[in-house]
């Protein structure tokens, strides 16, 4: 990267080259999706195919014993996990879990920024999810969990690609505003592109393409991730933060019918679920 290219220039040669590496989704998490789709599957086959990957299911159990999940009564097997909060909700736990070990780096400004991103996602699958079950869309709530742990995966790719670039280039300034600039450009093409490379169902790779639409089109899952993504904006958990933003006036609220005093409470769920889980 030179004085006169751009740090954008240099981001999008960078991803044209096809030498940028698409981050690896989880064998055992993928295999979890796919067996909570069978109707016969039960809580011993998640249990055997976790404990395939003793550091994941150990991640899993201290989640789902974490504040947020947590019971009376303290669940010390998979099984356990699944009967108390059922197969989707185990899974999902698996994908946050091996989600969180990719925002590390050891690039401290850009694990800062990766530190600050994770706490969006989580936050924005909290919001969506909780949304989802409190504005009569129940049917949605795992699927908006999962699309609102995903939706800024592409961010994720990109950050790493500037870890690269700052390897190759530790002379060369990045300023944060330039970052941003990256980030809002390109995020969102990259997301869905990642996600199809994952082979995840397509309405997750929509939902990462289009979350950022100004507009009440769009499925029910996709509205959810846009409210809860602009929650977490005006809450403070993201890398750019707006706390101007004013829920109640997006189009997506009209169209769920989402009223004021469940914005304000899903707040609320977002703020305490990410101390939870954080």
């Amino acid at each position: 990267m030179t004085e006169t290219m751009s740090l954008m220039q240099a981001v999008e040669e960078a991803l044209a080259s096809g030498s940028v590496h698409i981050p690896v989704y989880s064998s055992t998490v993928a295999r979890l999706q796919s067996l909570v789709t069978k109707e016969n599957a039960d809580a011993k086959q998640v249990e055997q195919v976790l404990n395939q990957d003793p550091a994941l299911a150990a991640q899993v159990l201290r989640v789902a014993n974490s504040p947020f999940y947590g019971g009376l009564s303290k669940i010390s097997t998979i099984t356990g996990a699944v009967q108390r909060l059922g197969m989707r909700q185990v899974v999902n736990i698996a994908v946050l879990t091996t989600q969180r070990a990719a925002h590390v780096s050891k690039d401290a400004a850009v694990n800062t920024l990766m530190q600050r991103l994770w706490q969006h996602a989580v936050g924005c699958a909290i919001g969506a999810k909780w949304l989802a079950e409190h504005a009569n869309c129940r049917e949605h709530a795992n699927e908006a969990f999962m699309a609102g742990l995903l939706h800024d995966v592409g961010a994720l790719m990109l950050l790493r690609v500037l870890e690269g670039l700052r390897q190759e280039h530790p002379s060369q300034p990045m300023p944060e505003s330039l970052v941003m600039e990256v980030m809002t450009s390109l995020h969102a093409e990259q997301g869905a592109r990642i996600i199809r490379h994952w082979g995840l169902p397509d309405s997750y790779a929509e939902v990462a393409a289009n979350h950022h639409a100004h507009d009440d089109n769009g499925d029910t899952v996709t509205q959810l991730v846009r409210i809860a993504n602009h929650a977490c904006h005006k809450l403070g958990m993201s890398l750019t933060p707006d706390a101007s933003i004013r829920l109640s006036t997006l189009p997506e609220c009209h169209s769920l019918g989402v009223r004021e005093l469940t914005l304000a409470e899903m707040e609320i769920a977002i703020e305490d679920g990410v101390a939870a889980l954080i």
